[in-house]
């Protein structure tokens, strides 16, 4: 069976490029094939969450995700993937590509168009932090709309796009939320023994989100250690 690449995109601004280096370092095994598309800002966006910069860097970002798709045939499957997540290869052998293999069956065999992280423990809410799409007219109207959103400001941009009516009770999209074994979101760690990315989220600033993924590694390691399953990847980074 041909296993067709799944395009992985993310968009940074050059203040939280430490944070970018990390998600680069984490990517190599998590999806195989793939082909990478990294799109850098290069508006000051320093000014912080909720501010008049971070609004822009969300639809400068967004935009960069539909101009990629555009590029691609219908159907193909895209991970639109913010700069703060890491991707924790905590596979085994015999189970190669979870992640890889997890969102292509997901968005094809339910026939999704959209397959979104989740907000923490809410069970209906999603997080624009992350998500896979399979690439369409419909799905590229859809993020042109989570984009237009941005300009009204209101708290959390897109995301609150994709929490309100508008998209959840559309009758001609269909979409899900990640299981919440794969995810480690902020602090919590649903199931370490599983955790597939983590987003660092509820950080007050770069270095907090740097610590948090730290730390989350580290529960990771030790989950991984009571089992003799050792973790592969990103060692070189938290030494």
């Amino acid at each position: 069976m041909t296993r067709h690449p799944i395009i992985v995109m993310t968009a940074f601004s050059q203040n939280i490029a430490p944070l970018y280096k990390r998600w680069y370092a984490s990517l190599p095994d998590m999806f195989v094939p793939s082909v990478k598309y990294i799109h850098s800002i290069t508006k000051n966006c320093s000014h912080g969450f909720q501010k008049q910069t971070w609004y822009d860097a969300i639809e400068m970002k967004i935009a960069h995700f539909i101009h990629t798709m555009e590029q691609y045939p219908d159907d193909t499957i895209f991970v639109c993937s913010d700069a703060d997540i890491v991707f924790i290869d905590t596979r085994q052998s015999t189970q190669p590509n979870v992640l890889y293999n997890y969102i292509t069956h997901t968005l094809y065999a339910k026939k999704l168009d959209m397959l979104f992280l989740g907000e923490g423990h809410h069970d209906d809410k999603v997080n624009g932090g992350f998500y896979a799409v399979r690439n369409s007219q419909r799905v590229r109207d859809i993020m042109r709309k989570a984009k237009e959103h941005c300009k009204k400001k209101t708290p959390y941009a897109d995301q609150d796009f994709y929490n309100s009516d508008e998209f959840q009770k559309d009758p001609n999209i269909k979409w899900a939320i990640i299981d919440r074994k794969y995810v480690a979101w902020g602090t919590i760690v649903f199931a370490p023994l599983h955790t597939l990315f983590h987003h660092a989220v509820c950080a007050k600033n770069m270095e907090e989100k740097l610590l948090q993924q730290t730390t989350v590694l580290r529960v990771i390691r030790e989950a991984q250690a009571m089992q003799s399953k050792p973790i592969h990847s990103m060692r070189k980074l938290f030494k």
